[in-house]
This record gives C-alpha cells, structure tokens and sequence, in this order.
C-alpha cells in the first residue's frame, strides 16, 4: 500500500510521534499495520520500546525518513503509527468522552 498524507476517506489513518505510537501498540495492537521510523530517533528510548513491542507482536518496521517526512504533521517525527480505521464498541454502563 502506497502511503499518503492522511486523508478522510482512506482506510487507514496514523499516529505522529512516539509516544502516541506507543500508546496504538499496547492499546489497540490488532489494529496496526506498520510502524515507520526515521534514522534520526534511533537513540530515543521510546523508540527501542516501539522495536521491542514490534518484535513481540509481529507488526513491521519500516525505517524511511523520506517517508516519515511527507507524511509528518510536525518537524522531528520519529515515529509514525499506520492502523486501519475501526469503530470500537460503546457501553451503555461505561463513561465515554466525544471530542468535536
């Protein structure tokens, strides 16, 4: 799959940075596809964490800072989470926040 800035109707949407792309990883892991990395995070401790959750999920890492950098909302991305769009199930008896 080509990747492209985000766009509403694609299938996929992306976390920009690390912690955000850990937080997918432990989260919602079913739903990831790839992780991209850029060369210049390699000493990040976040991003050694993103490796090792990778590794032990089965999810591909892909280091491309070209990529990382058309797809980025911010300078010094290191790490972009590619997921499927999902609708999770909502509760009746659990609390739910809507951001507008």
């Amino acid at each position: 799959m080509r990747l492209r800035k985000y766009e509403r109707d694609d299938p996929h949407a992306f976390t920009f940075g690390v912690f955000p792309t850990l937080e997918l990883l432990q989260h919602q892991p079913e739903h990831v596809t790839e992780v991209l990395l850029h060369s210049a995070g390699v000493r990040n401790d976040g991003i050694a964490k993103i490796k090792t959750l990778c590794h032990e999920i089965g999810i591909h890492i892909s280091v491309d800072d070209k990529l990382v950098e058309r797809l980025e909302s911010k300078e010094n991305t290191y790490a972009i989470g590619v997921f499927e769009k999902y609708e999770p199930e909502l509760h009746a008896e659990s609390n739910h926040v809507l951001l507008v």
